[in-house]
């Protein structure tokens, strides 16, 4: 069977007893490792794997600490796996609820297609799946093995398999990072991905803590953006650094943004209604 490992932030407590609450009836051998507390990371080693110019240039947004965390926890695991030969192990998140057919999937690992480097036991399919092609693996109670196709990623990390190799070349594309983790998990041109249809696994038995973290750094970004607006029209409010924050914190900016998209939707809507006016018009 797989090697099974579970990531954890230490301080969550209650989603590790959720974790082996579903495991252990099922007879698993699985191990809980500390996830990186990305809060708790030093500047230093932030700055050895992030790449925060190429986060902006290319995503416009900067990765946020749980999500740098996140991805330092599975390339840990990545490097355990080449470093200490391992064939392959599934990786999991604590936030997840095990179908107990997952049993079936690892007893039976070895009819595995050949050269996978990632399996999803369970992803987000909505890009990358809908041109799967099914690689004729059946597993119990109607579970298919899909060879991933189309335009990616694969998105999600919450539960996949990563051969010895497939640990190879995530380690040498996760060198630096600019992106979440699982657009390089999920990667269809560099990586030979296979996905469980149905999932064996899915997740949302917690909020996500980088869901979280991602709407934090959302609307500072957007306070952000106010600032440096506010600064270009009027550069002497950087002497009035009370007003400066006061005109920010009423998002004007945003507000008029807004006004303008509604006032442009509610436009066109008026002349798609009377085109059909005058078209009813005409024809009668």
């Amino acid at each position: 069977m797989l090697q099974i490992r579970i990531i954890s932030l230490q301080r969550a407590v209650e989603r590790r007893q959720h974790v082996q609450e579903q495991l252990e009836p099922l007879g698993l051998n699985y191990r809980i490792i500390d996830a990186v507390d990305g809060k708790l990371l030093p500047k230093s080693e932030i700055e050895q794997i992030y790449d925060a110019v190429s986060a902006q240039s290319i995503r416009g947004k900067n990765l946020s600490s749980a999500e740098i965390g996140c991805a330092l926890s599975h390339i840990r695991l990545y490097r355990e796996i080449v470093d200490a030969g391992i064939d392959a192990m599934l990786i999991m998140e604590d936030d997840i609820v095990v179908n107990k057919s997952i049993v079936s999937a690892l007893d039976n690992y070895h009819l595995f297609p050949d050269g996978w480097d990632m399996i999803f036991f369970g992803c987000d399919p909505r890009r990358a799946i809908l041109k799967s092609i099914p690689c004729g693996k059946t597993f119990s109670d109607g579970f298919e093995l899909k060879h991933a196709r189309g335009t990616g990623p694969v998105t999600l990390t919450h539960a996949y398999a990563i051969s010895n190799h497939g640990a190879a070349k995530l380690l040498n594309m996760t060198s630096s990072i600019h992106k979440p983790i699982d657009y390089y998990t999920g990667d269809i041109g560099a990586l030979s991905i296979y996905v469980f249809t149905p999932a064996f696994v899915t997740q949302g038995a917690f909020p996500s803590l980088i869901n979280s973290e991602r709407v934090k750094q959302k609307a500072k970004d957007k306070l952000s953006i106010e600032t440096e607006y506010l600064l270009s029209v009027s550069p002497w409010l950087k002497t009035f650094p009370s007003a400066l924050q006061t005109l920010t914190e009423l998002r004007l900016i945003s507000g008029y943004k807004k006004l303008r998209l509604s006032i442009k939707y509610r436009a066109a809507k008026l002349r798609l209604t009377l085109m059909d006016y005058w078209k009813s018009m005409f024809h009668s």
